[in-house]
């Protein structure tokens, strides 16, 4: 039987190469919330704005949003991110594990335009999209 995730607080990742959105969320509850959009020119800029959020929130794991293609077949996107995972393991030393994002910005876009006029401008589609990936991830898991 698979091990169990550990209980805690999770964030959740929509990967990009310029831009990545943050959420948080916990399994007491197992409800994610956005949290922010990162930008970042290089590499360098991308490690270094996960790791404010990181040494910030102290989360018990990570997930990932995996894009896929429609067929489930891996993207050269899925691959970079399988990467970005693999490295966001070792270099924070926590569980790092991945949903389908497939059409999470899409359900994202969807949701803000649902909003009231005054709470689209607090939100931004990449940290919607992370939200629904976590919360993809805590109904599969919890």
């Amino acid at each position: 039987m698979p091990e169990s995730p550990p209980q805690g607080l999770y964030i959740g990742i929509d990967f990009g190469t310029q831009k990545m959105g943050f959420a948080t969320g916990q399994t007491i509850t197992c409800t994610a919330s956005p949290l922010k959009t990162l930008h970042y020119q290089n590499k360098i800029g991308q490690w270094d704005a996960i790791d404010s959020i990181l040494l910030e929130w102290r989360p018990a794991g990570a997930v990932v949003g995996l894009p896929l293609n429609a067929d489930g077949s891996l993207s050269t996107m899925a691959k970079r991110c399988q990467k970005f995972c693999h490295e966001l393991e070792k270099r924070y030393k926590i569980p790092v594990f991945t949903v389908n994002e497939h059409l999470s910005s899409f359900a994202a876009r969807e949701k803000i335009k649902k909003l009231k006029a005054s709470q689209k401008t607090k939100v931004k589609v990449d940290d919607v999209a992370a939200a629904i990936i976590l919360q993809t991830w805590f109904d599969q898991h919890f």
